[in-house]
């Protein structure tokens, strides 16, 4: 009799270790999947891209119809070189002369020299269209608040 009920208490212990270890797997899956998901949104969402959605947005389903054609894709190629490829290319740069020691860039010494070469960018950016885009304000007003 005791050593039925031995096996019996060793049997229940056994599932409650077995379950733990499945509730524990579980939940780093469940952690794995709240990552990946917040990992997705933050790339999407990324500040450098930000510029390119709002000015594909002001560009092609406002109501202003002058810049849907054959201009509206160079005004917004013109800007995503502007606000992505020119950013990140001076980021690359920085990062392997040295001057920043991540492009997570935790520490704000690291987002000094960045944030003026980015405010430098979008000026150039603005000087460079603002006869096109002062045809249309809101787009002119989203590149100045860029740089403010």
């Amino acid at each position: 009799m005791i050593a039925k009920t031995l096996n019996h208490n060793n049997s229940e212990e056994d599932l409650n270790f077995y379950e733990d270890k499945n509730s524990d797997a579980s939940a780093a899956a469940d952690n794995a999947i709240w990552l990946f998901l917040s990992k997705l949104i933050s790339g999407i969402l990324h500040p450098i891209l930000v510029p390119s959605y709002f000015s594909a947005w002001v560009l092609f389903l406002s109501a202003d119809t002058r810049f849907q054609g054959i201009l509206g894709y160079q005004l917004l190629g013109t800007i995503m070189v502007f606000t992505i490829l020119f950013p990140l290319f001076i980021i690359i740069g920085l990062k392997r002369l040295g001057f920043i020691s991540s492009y997570a860039m935790e520490n704000r010494t690291d987002r000094v020299l960045p944030f003026f070469f980015m405010a430098t960018i979008y000026a150039t950016c603005l000087y460079t269209l603002s006869a096109v885009l002062k045809l249309n304000m809101l787009l002119y007003s989203m590149v100045l608040s860029m740089n403010l």
